[in-house]
């Protein structure tokens, strides 16, 4: 046993010097290769060593200064703090790491790893100046002060001196930073910085004469010190020796072109040849300064104030009015930004009154407001011209403000002219230019022009839907209490006679590639009415698809009643109609408010008609929400001017199918629906027989077939503001997942409904006396 325990030692020793020679071999032969110059061939062979031995320290050592030397400072860290860590008592290997880390401006890093170095040795100087340095890049002056005391305590010579002096200055104590610049000086003075440090404190203690001595210094000893010009420079500024101030500045742009403070240099020689009242070549270099660094807010409030000086104000306007774009933060610069506000507001200073311009109301030849008679409140729209700010603007006394979002300084407003004879305009802008205007109000006899479209139809959301022509013929009504001067379309003159009161008039409109047109009215007055119509050609290209043809919707909305109690229902039932219809191939809406028993008879004896006959209509529905009547076996739909007891002022539903059959002919399916009380046996009556076949949808030949059907809600039961009907209906078409649904399936799902709520069931058939072929209504989705 005791031999096994010696063999298996003498295993591991042979093991471990082997393990420890492959990782020296590679370390030699990265060495042999850095000797070379083949820095990355020695740091793949030092790394070949780590990998076998993690720990064998020289070659974390010699790979970092083959890093260095390839310039990978951040790797070159890393292996000097593992060294570090190896070989803690090793303060070289801190000090290094603390150096790269001050390179890399990680300076918390660099004042841990010099802590570290100055752990191991106390008067290790070199880790005091990095940690002087780190302390003062990261603003703890008094800190870093502290510190070059120490090192100054441990061995006084150039570099505590000067690092010394350095911290001295930096707390502003200029005095004493300059003994201990001379003390540093005294140990070297060859070291161009100590002379440069010393000119600084001079400088900064309006010492203007012994700094020029101290750069002069510096400069003998270095003739391309920029740091030595720089102070130099400055220094003759302050002595008003531009001229010499300007020639150090040259030297270093000529010496040191490319350098990214450079920018700060021509800045520099720029305010010097302004102070020497050379405000071209200064331009020149403020504009240089904006090539370099178009952020540099301070070279466009410099150049502005030369281009001032040389009479050029809308260069010089346009560099304080740039400042605003560069959304300046810091102090400084927002005080300068204040300055610049102020220049401008004098360099913009006119004696221009502003100009006022009036668009609304009409202001006739000999200067006179034209307001409809009976107006309390006028509209007064128009906008005010000024190369300045506005600063206040009145009409009649009443203070306006100006639309925020126009740059053009529009306005609209309302104005009370009760009791007025004149209208009184004072503007006034940021200089105090006044300008009063003061027109008289002339009350005209007439309202504007009222326009209403006979031809083609015009539907409820304010469209014309076209088929495929380019061109449109156009009728229409004029209503006026006065004559009118003008009727134009889209620019064209329409026919008419100017002659007579409320005329008509026609037009030939082209409208290929238009998707509105315009149509102005201007009376006697003045008083102009425009009345713009969408164009939609949807219509055509949905009505090819759809087996339905050419469908409109007609709903009768009948609420404000004279004598029957008003209802709110209708109003809601037909919004919540007209959403659910939404999705679906419906080419035009009508929707007509609040009839009376002419315009009923009117709309559908005649207007209906001729709009179903001239637009080639193919299927129809008329949907009624309003008071219904059922009286000595006849039916109505009670107009608004219907009187409760006086049955000839109502509508009657004879009437109705009689107005309806004169365009049967053209129309192929035709349903009407009818939501109101007491109405439903007049349907009854009108009816063939109830249907209860629920066609499919696959039976597209029930489309070709003529139908004509009525749906109607109630018997005899009194009216309903909440019709369970009309909600039945619109989501059966809502939650329709199909393609299309025949009106039978709405049917069947609204008696159900109704049933379920205990009302009287409706009824659902063919219209008596009407043409029908068993064809059947279908909703066609979009």
């Amino acid at each position: 046993m005791k031999r096994t325990y010696s063999l298996l030692f003498i295993l591991l020793l042979i093991s471990a010097v082997t393990f420890g020679q492959s990782a020296k071999k590679f370390y030699k032969t990265g060495q042999t290769f850095a000797e070379d110059g083949k820095m990355q061939d020695a740091i793949d062979n030092y790394t070949k060593s780590l990998d076998i031995d993690p720990n064998y320290v020289n070659s974390y050592i010699a790979r970092a200064e083959a890093y260095v030397k390839m310039s990978n400072v951040s790797e070159a860290l890393t292996d000097y703090e593992r060294a570090g860590t190896l070989e803690p008592k090793e303060e070289i290997y801190h000090l290094r790491a603390a150096e790269l880390s001050l390179e890399l401006k990680e300076y918390k890093r660099a004042i841990k790893n010099s802590e570290l170095a100055i752990a191991q040795d106390k008067k290790n100087l070199g880790s005091y100046h990095v940690k002087i340095m780190s302390l003062h890049y990261l603003g703890l002056d008094k800190e870093a002060l502290e510190n070059a005391v120490i090192a100054m305590d441990i061995k006084k010579n150039y570099e505590t001196y000067y690092d010394r002096a350095e911290m001295l200055f930096a707390v502003k104590e200029y005095n004493e930073a300059e003994q201990y610049y001379e003390k540093a000086i005294d140990k070297d003075e060859n070291i161009v910085k100590g002379h440069i440090g010393k000119a600084n404190a001079y400088y900064y203690q309006n010492k203007y004469d012994e700094a020029l001595t101290s750069a002069n210094s510096a400069l003998r000893y270095d003739k391309k010190s920029k740091d030595a010009y720089w102070i130099r420079s400055k220094t003759y500024h302050k002595k008003m020796d531009y001229m010499s101030a300007i020639n150090d500045l040259s030297q270093i742009i000529l010496l040191y072109p490319n350098e990214d403070y450079i920018k700060d240099v021509y800045y520099e020689r720029a305010l010097s040849y302004t102070a020497f009242n050379q405000h071209i070549p200064a331009v020149t270099d403020y504009s240089k300064v904006i090539e370099l660094d178009p952020n540099y807010y301070q070279a466009y409030f410099k150049r502005a104030e030369a281009l001032v000086a040389m009479r050029d104000l809308d260069n010089a306007i346009a560099d304080y009015e740039k400042l605003d774009e560069l959304n300046l933060q810091e102090e400084a610069a927002v005080t300068m930004l204040a300055a610049a506000h102020i220049k401008l507001f004098e360099l913009k200073r006119e004696d221009d009154k502003p100009v006022i311009i009036i668009n609304e109301p009409f202001l006739n030849d000999i200067k006179q407001l034209q307001i409809i008679k009976g107006t309390e409140t006028q509209k007064f729209v128009g906008r005010v011209n000024d190369v300045s700010p506005i600063k206040s603007f009145t009409i009649n006394g009443v203070e306006i403000a100006f639309d925020s979002t126009s740059k053009k300084n529009e306005f609209f407003v309302d104005i009370d002219v009760v009791g007025k004879t004149e209208v009184v305009y004072v503007c006034s802008d940021i200089y105090d230019n006044v300008r009063t205007e003061i027109y008289q109000i002339l009350f005209t006899e007439t309202g504007l022009p009222e326009i209403a479209i006979v031809q083609p139809l015009v539907s409820s959301d304010g469209m014309i839907y076209l088929e495929s022509e380019d061109r449109l013929f156009i009728q229409g009504d004029i209503t006026d209490e006065s004559l009118i001067t003008s009727i134009t379309i889209d620019g064209l003159n329409a026919s008419y006679v100017p002659t007579i009161n409320n005329p008509t008039f026609t037009a030939s409109v082209e409208v290929k590639n238009k998707s509105e047109i315009s149509i102005n009215v201007e009376d006697i007055y003045g008083n102009i009415t425009t009345k713009k119509v969408l164009l939609n050609r949807e219509g055509a290209a949905a009505a090819a698809g759809n087996p339905m043809g050419k469908t409109w919707v007609v709903f009768v909305e009948n609420s404000k009643y004279e004598s029957f109690a008003s209802l709110d229902g209708p109003g809601k039932d037909i919004s919540i109609m007209k959403a659910a219809l939404s999705k679906y191939n419906i080419n035009a809406v009508i929707h007509k408010k609040n009839l009376t028993k002419i315009q009923m008879e009117r709309f559908f004896s005649i207007e209906l008609r001729d709009q179903v006959i001239n637009n080639n209509v193919n299927s129809i529905i008329v949907w009624y929400a309003g008071h219904g009547k059922y009286l000595n076996n006849t039916g109505y739909w009670v107009p608004v001017d219907g009187k409760t007891d006086d049955e000839f002022t109502y509508f009657n539903i004879q009437a109705l199918k009689s107005a309806m059959s004169s365009y049967s002919k053209v129309v192929t399916h035709t349903l009407v629906v009818t939501d109101a009380c007491e109405s439903g046996p007049s349907f009854y009556q009108a009816m063939r027989g109830e249907d209860d076949e629920v066609r499919s949808c696959d039976d597209w030949k029930a489309t070709k077939f003529k139908s004509s059907q009525v749906f109607s809600s109630a018997g005899l039961e009194l009216a309903s503001d909440n019709s369970q009907f009309t909600k039945t209906f619109a989501n059966s078409l809502i939650h329709n997942p199909n393609n299309c649904i025949p009106i039978g399936s709405i049917v069947t799902q609204v008696k159900s409904a109704v049933k379920r709520n205990k009302q009287q069931e409706p009824q659902f058939g063919t219209i008596d006396g009407m043409p029908d072929e068993n064809g059947t209504f279908f909703f066609i989705r979009k």
